[in-house]
């Protein structure tokens, strides 16, 4: 903050983001933690759903900054009639006009994409809003990446319009019947949490198996809709709290007679939460399958590459050149990225000891475990557990950021 004009008293930002899903929620509270490290501010803000026109007490409010999600004429109307700084933190409406602070859609597109392929798929499929420039741009990147790994890709995409009028059973029947439509086992990377229910709930109404014949991932780690349905959801996290707060600090700079950012700061994603909906290997090799069951059903009992061996009825050549050519690893990978995924999951969702998670995940020392988490996060046990991080092993590493 050092050299930057000072601001005389604390102050007045209207906070225009919606309340009623996790994204917006955890914006919010990536504002807050701004706030409580450079405030004070007086913020004013008010419980809404996304897509509802400004509060009634916006019309006459005069303030020194806005942080909006852009979403509409009516809000882009209301806002452009204050004449102090802005930063929208959607970009759907209105983009250029303002700064924005928003999620890297393109990296979470390629981030599906290699999550599907790491886990064998050769078929993927995208499902999403068709006039959302965030769900378009998340289409297009997941697209090129499946390209790039020479897989093809199918796609089903639905308007606001119909998602606000037409009842759910009628939006079912469609998503169902393309679902009949895509080759088994397949990957369908959906653009948020909300609409990857919807076509959780398809894929049974067409009679296959979440989990088995299809896979579903998810955008935005809303427990919500991700914790509730069975099987769980996998789901991106997006790090809309980075969003949050990395808005709050530019309409700061804002404030303070800054020039806006010439580009737009675009956060990336912070990993994938693997739940149900994606822990398993879409590989018609039984040997390979073998072994993968064996992997996830006795990892942490502290097997060995030869128990693993000995349990695929395969001898040690045939088994690591299969998992090389199918997954690009090796067994001992694999074995390890499993034993560290069941660890991340108790630290992050359990107050255990982490001597009990390391022996409760397979590894003999916590030591060991530490020295897992090192190759594949640069992280240990202990500092994982206090940042909170939601990267699971397998899926993407943690992102560097810039020190607060």
């Amino acid at each position: 903050m050092a050299g930057r004009g000072r601001l005389s008293k604390p102050p007045q930002v209207a906070v225009l983001v919606e309340t009623s899903l996790a994204a917006g929620r955890d914006i919010l509270a990536g504002i807050a933690e701004y706030v409580r490290r450079h405030g004070p501010w007086v913020v004013y803000l008010e419980a809404h759903d996304i897509g509802q026109p400004p509060p009634i007490w916006f019309r006459k409010w005069r303030g020194d900054g806005v942080i909006v999600r852009l979403h509409n004429a009516r809000i882009a109307e209301a806002v452009a009639r204050k004449s102090c700084p802005v930063v929208d933190v959607l970009g759907v409406y209105s983009r250029g006009r303002y700064p924005l602070v928003h999620t890297n859609n393109r990296l979470i597109g390629r981030l599906a994409a290699d999550h599907f392929h790491e886990r064998g798929f050769v078929h993927y499929a995208f499902a999403g809003i068709g006039d959302e420039a965030w769900s378009v741009e998340r289409r297009g990147a997941f697209e090129a990446h499946v390209a790039e790994l020479g897989g093809s890709c199918s796609a089903m995409t639905w308007s606001n319009a119909q998602e606000r009028r037409v009842m759910l059973s009628d939006r079912l029947r469609p998503v169902a019947d393309w679902v009949r439509s895509l080759r088994m086992p397949i990957g369908i990377f959906v653009s948020s949490d909300s609409r990857a229910l919807l076509v959780r709930d398809a894929v049974v109404e067409a009679g296959y198996a979440v989990g088995r014949d299809v896979g579903i991932l998810g955008v935005d780690n809303d427990g919500a809709f991700c914790e509730m349905p069975s099987p769980s959801l996998s789901s991106i996290d997006a790090d809309h709290r980075e969003v949050g707060y990395r808005a709050a600090e530019w309409l700061d700079r804002l404030m303070r007679g800054e020039a806006p950012p010439a580009e737009p700061v675009l956060v990336p994603p912070r990993g994938i939460v693997v739940r149900e909906s994606t822990d398993f290997l879409a590989v018609a090799d039984p040997i390979v399958q073998r072994a993968m069951s064996f992997i996830r059903l006795h990892a942490a009992e502290g097997i060995r590459v030869g128990d693993i061996v000995e349990a695929s009825f395969a001898s040690r050549s045939v088994l690591q050149r299969r998992f090389r050519n199918l997954l690009g690893q090796s067994v001992h990978d694999v074995l390890l990225q499993e034993k560290v995924r069941r660890a991340i999951r108790l630290l992050r969702g359990t107050n255990e000891p982490i001597e009990s998670i390391a022996e409760m995940s397979g590894f003999a020392y916590v030591q060991s475990l530490n020295k897992a988490l090192r190759r594949l996060y640069h992280t240990s046990a202990r500092a994982y557990r206090r940042k909170g991080m939601s990267v699971v092993a397998g899926d993407a590493g943690p992102q560097k950021k810039e020190k607060r």
